[in-house]
Parts: structure tokens; C-alpha cells; sequence
């Protein structure tokens, strides 16, 4: 008489079982036996715990023996993967690219694919919003235990030219309201630009490189170049 029972194993989802083992926990074996047979489990490959049966392992096939069998239990666990969101960029302004993400370790099984998308922190402005995880957690994906790695988004300033409108005063006056036009580019959403040109010092007739002024700290989302246009001072006419 002995009695055998079954050792508990465990194994990640997807991967093969490994070997079902046992050990004589009652009685002993004569001479240098060896059982005949093997143990085997229940159905299935979802995660979840399976009862390991005693098989082949039985009287008829060891008659020297009678045998009382234990069962165990046989647990699948989650598959552990880690994934990274790709980062990526846009212009400001134009519509998001479609995110990505890259296994760097582990795998799925069966083919499958990961249910769910990556996401990026809400914003449109120029700047970086992290990527994370979206919908691609363990909630969708119960066979997998998912390690992540944050991505980056950025938006980058969207480039514009604008050429300052050729204008003159005459000597003396005040200077006039200085105008632009945007001829490369364009503006988004309802943005418009804020802020003014300056030009160079000075009240002398002759002729002022018209510089940007405030437009670049005032319109953070946009790159801007200014075309070189000069500002005309003219002579004063005065009768004597």
C-alpha cells in the first residue's frame, strides 16, 4: 500500500505544461521500482486552477501495488509582457498620428493581439503630454499582466512667415500702426496673432529694419519668420 500525491505545478498562459510530478507521501516503493504511468489534468487553457488526476498512474498498471491516490492542483497564471508606447509628434494644429506602442519583453500566445489603444494626456498647445497606457491594461487583456513604459507626444510650433507691410512717415510724426500679412503658412483653429512689430530706434529720415516685436513670445504655438522689410522716414517739407 502507498500513497501518492499529485505536487502542485504551475505554468504562465500560452507557455507548454511542464511534466505533472507526484511524490510518495505514505508507504514506500520495493526493490528499485518505478511506477508505470503518468498523471494527467483537466482541460483547458485559460487562466485558472485544474485539478491533477491520477492518469495512467493506476493498480492495474503497478499490480504490486495498491494505491491511494491524492489529487493536486494545476494553476495557469498571467503572461507577463512589457510594452512601450512609441513616441511620436505633431505640428500644432494638425491631427494627431495614429499611437503607437512595441513589445520589449515577453510575448503574446496564440498569435493574439493586445485588445485595446495607447493614449496620450489631453492638449494642444505646443509642448510634450505623456503617452500611457490607454486601453491596453489587464483589465482588457486578463491573460496578460502588462508592465508599461510611458511614451512622449510632443507638438511642435507650427511655422509661419509673415512680411511686414512697407510703410513711411514723414519726419516728426508719429509712427504709424505697423501691418503684416501671413504669406507662408497659415493660422488654426481661431488663433489669431497677437502682439505687434517694432522696428529700430531712431527719428532720422533714412530707412529702419521693421523687426517682430512681441509676436514671437505672444504666439508660443507658432514658429515665425519675418521677411526683412525697412520702415521710411521722410524729409519734413517746409516753406521759408
Amino acid at each position: 500500500s502507498i500513497t501518492i500525491t499529485a505536487n502542485t505545478i504551475s505554468r504562465a498562459y500560452g507557455e507548454t505544461d511542464p511534466a505533472l510530478t507526484y511524490s510518495v507521501t505514505q508507504g514506500s516503493l520495493g526493490f528499485t521500482d518505478r511506477l508505470t504511468g503518468v498523471l494527467s489534468r483537466d482541460e483547458g487553457e485559460s487562466l485558472g486552477k485544474y485539478v491533477i488526476r491520477q492518469g495512467t498512474l493506476t493498480n492495474e498498471n503497478n499490480p504490486n501495488y495498491s494505491i491511494t491516490f491524492v489529487e493536486g492542483e494545476f494553476t495557469i497564471t498571467q503572461r507577463a509582457i512589457g510594452i512601450r508606447a512609441i513616441s511620436t509628434s505633431k505640428i500644432y494644429g494638425d491631427i494627431d498620428p495614429i499611437l503607437g506602442y512595441e513589445i520589449i519583453s515577453g510575448s503574446t500566445a496564440f498569435d493574439e493581439q493586445l485588445v485595446g489603444s495607447v493614449a496620450r494626456m489631453s492638449g494642444e498647445n505646443v509642448g510634450t503630454y505623456t503617452i500611457h497606457t490607454g486601453s491596453v491594461n489587464n483589465a482588457n487583456n486578463p491573460n496578460y499582466i502588462i508592465f508599461f513604459e510611458n511614451g512622449v507626444f510632443s507638438i511642435n510650433q507650427r511655422p509661419i512667415t509673415i512680411t511686414p507691410d512697407a510703410l513711411k512717415k514723414t519726419y516728426g510724426y508719429d509712427d504709424p500702426e505697423f501691418t503684416f500679412t501671413i504669406t507662408q503658412g497659415n493660422l488654426v483653429f481661431e488663433d489669431t496673432v497677437q502682439g505687434k512689430l517694432n522696428r529700430n530706434a531712431g527719428e532720422s529720415t533714412g530707412f529702419y529694419d521693421i523687426t517682430v516685436g512681441t509676436l514671437r513670445e505672444e504666439n508660443s504655438n507658432y514658429d515665425i519668420t519675418l521677411e526683412p522689410v525697412q520702415f521710411e522716414i521722410e524729409q519734413r517739407l517746409i516753406v521759408i
